[in-house]
């Protein structure tokens, strides 16, 4: 295929970033919660930016807190990833082999037309991902949104130095309306290229009822057998699906985008 020399079979991450998850969940304490005043925190630079760690919070819920380097990458490109990779499977493929099956969205015309801004292809076009998360084969439903629509200061996030962001409702496939989690991956350049942080919340947080659907959660979660157990173990496989794939999306991300953007316009 014409991405075979961006197939990556050894994966490997940061020392530091697996060390941080491997002996068990992180204090509470040192979580970001899901409230407005807690996302807006983040990204002020109030709270820590671990590289990577994981809890439960109240809910239950699930929480996983991480941060990449992409050395030579940029926002421009992570945005044109997130409608990209979604137009062919072999790409979701490439960004975490042996995990990822497949992404697709609900207007994959949308996604392609090149007379559209990144927010206009990708937002309010829900994906959904098929994909293992450690043993576990798992399908996912992601309503991407403007950032303001989750909570944040808009100024706040360009005075911080955040140019894009790939964030947004965590719903089941099949039932729409109803949020069971939500997801921020935020970007800003750095001096060798970009800073990604990352966020994952799955549960009950009471923070999260301020989302359409979301005190039908628990039915949900329940019915998928999500004990606090479960949603912990969960937490320590996502901490690890997120490290692989972001570590790895940050190698081949800029060859890609060099060979596949809309400079080589292909």
């Amino acid at each position: 295929t014409p991405y075979a020399k961006y197939l990556n079979e050894r994966l490997t991450v940061p020392e530091a970033a697996a060390r941080a998850v491997q002996f068990g969940p992180m204090d509470p304490a040192h979580a970001v919660p899901p409230t407005v005043e807690g996302l807006n925190d983040l990204i002020a630079g109030r709270t820590p930016t671990a590289d990577s760690g994981y809890c439960l919070l109240d809910g239950p819920t699930m929480y996983v807190q991480s941060r990449v380097d992409f050395p030579g990458s940029t926002p421009e490109m992570f945005e044109w990833w997130f409608w990209w990779h979604t137009l062919d499977r072999l790409r979701y493929m490439l960004w975490f082999p042996y995990s990822h099956i497949q992404a697709t969205v609900a207007d994959p015309a949308r996604c392609a037309d090149e007379s559209l801004s990144y927010a206009e292809r990708v937002y309010d076009n829900p994906h959904h991902v098929v994909e293992f998360i450690g043993p576990e084969r798992f399908e996912g439903g992601i309503r991407f949104l403007d950032p303001s629509r989750l909570g944040i200061d808009m100024a706040g996030f360009h005075a911080a130095g955040y140019r894009a962001s790939a964030s947004g409702l965590l719903e089941v496939p099949g039932v729409g309306g109803i949020t069971v989690g939500l997801m921020l991956h935020i970007v800003r350049p750095v001096a060798d290229g970009m800073e990604l942080l990352s966020r994952y919340y799955l549960g009950t947080h009471p923070a999260l009822q301020r989302f359409p659907g979301a005190a039908q959660a628990a039915m949900l979660l329940e019915k998928g057998g999500m004990t606090r157990d479960k949603l912990e173990a969960m937490g320590y496989e996502l901490s690890v699906h997120d490290m692989t794939e972001w570590n790895n999306l940050a190698r081949i991300l800029p060859g890609l985008y060099r060979e596949f953007g809309p400079a080589a316009g292909r």
